[in-house]
């Protein structure tokens, strides 16, 4: 009977091991786990970083194109009455500077539009 118990013992001291060792191990796999999301975590939010501070760079290059355009149709604009001060023809005045007569025309008609820009083609 001895020999049994100490058997019965021993196997059961070897199940408790296996369940220590298991636990150990669950508890190394969930760090491991949990790096791996806080990883992902981190990535997530450096995607999004990244793409707010793009739509923000975008956003202040269409901003600074939009101030250059008007500055150089307002110098487009001067040019055109300054020549057409000259007393030359629309068409002249069109193939000096390489606009279309119509786009003359439409400089000459009025003092800007209505969307503020010059009405030049581009």
């Amino acid at each position: 009977m001895g020999k049994s118990t100490n058997s019965a013992v021993a196997a059961r001291a070897r199940t408790r091991d296996r369940r220590l060792a298991a636990g150990v191990k669950s508890g190394a796999r969930d760090d491991r786990v949990a790096v791996a999301v806080t990883d992902v975590q981190r990535a997530q939010a450096a995607i999004l970083t990244s793409r707010e501070q793009a739509a923000l760079a975008i956003a202040a290059a269409r901003a600074l194109e939009r101030e250059k355009v008007a500055a150089a149709e307002t110098i487009i604009t001067r040019v055109v009455r300054e020549l057409s001060g000259e007393r030359l023809t629309i068409a002249q005045v069109a193939e000096l500077i390489g606009i279309p007569p119509a786009d003359v025309r439409r400089i000459l008609r009025g003092p800007s539009r209505a969307d503020g820009s010059s009405g030049i083609a581009r």
